[in-house]
C-alpha cells in the first residue's frame, strides 16, 4: 500500500518501503540462515520481487517499511498488514534485520516498538497481533520484550510450531509511557 507513515525508536527510523529498499530486503531475506525463518522460505528473484512491490502498491491495508540506523543506512525491513479498518486490528512481520550491518543486539526490539508507534500512534490500532514460528526464539524474545503477549501455540504433530502473540494500545501505552504524546 502506498503510503506515508514514518515512526522512530531508539537507533532507527522506519520508512515507506521504496523499490530500491525492497531489493535490498530481498537480498538479506535471501540469506540461507534468514529464509528458515519465514513460511515460504524459497529464494526470490529479482523480478519476482518487482512484481510483489508492484501488487504491494496496490494492496489496501499493508504497510511495509524500511528500516534505517542512525546513520542512515538500510538495515532491514518490516510491517503492519492485514488491517482491518472495522475492528481497528492489524498483523506485525516480516521483520528482518541485517546482522552483517548491525552486529551488537537490539536492532529488532527497536524496529518492532517503531512499527507498534506508528499501528497505535499514527493508524490509530486498537491491538496488533502476529505469528512466528515457536523456535526462532531470538524473534520470540524480541516480540515478549517489545509488550507482546502469548496467546496461543498451534501445529499439528510433525508440525513446525507457530507461536500467536497480540499486544493491545492499552499494553503499548504501559510499556511505552507517552509514545502517542
Amino acid at each position: 500500500m502506498k503510503h506515508e507513515y514514518t515512526a522512530s525508536y531508539g537507533r532507527v527510523r522506519l520508512q515507506p518501503l521504496s523499490e530500491q529498499d525492497s531489493q535490498q530486503y530481498r537480498l538479506i531475506r535471501n540469506r540461507e540462515e534468514n529464509r528458515s525463518k519465514f513460511v515460504f522460505s524459497g529464494l526470490i528473484t529479482e523480478e519476482a520481487q518487482k512484481l510483489w512491490y508492484t501488487r504491494y502498491l496496490d494492496t489496501s491495508g499493508d504497510c511495509m517499511f524500511s528500516v534505517y540506523d542512525s546513520e542512515n543506512r538500510f538495515i532491514g525491513g518490516n510491517a503492519i498488514y492485514n488491517i482491518s479498518p472495522d475492528d481497528l486490528t492489524a498483523e506485525y512481520g516480516r521483520l528482518l534485520i541485517d546482522k552483517e550491518r548491525c552486529r551488537s543486539g537490539g536492532w529488532g526490539y527497536e524496529a518492532t516498538a517503531a512499527a507498534l508507534k506508528a499501528a497505535f500512534c499514527e493508524l490509530g490500532l486498537k491491538k496488533v497481533y502476529l505469528q512466528v514460528y515457536a523456535d526462532n526464539t531470538a524473534a520470540c524474545k524480541t516480540y515478549l520484550k517489545a509488550g507482546f503477549r502469548c496467546i496461543n501455540d498451534t501445529g499439528a504433530a510433525g508440525e513446525r510450531r507457530m507461536t500467536e502473540m497480540e499486544i493491545t494500545y492499552d499494553i503499548f501505552t504501559s510499556v511505552y509511557e507517552k509514545q502517542c504524546f
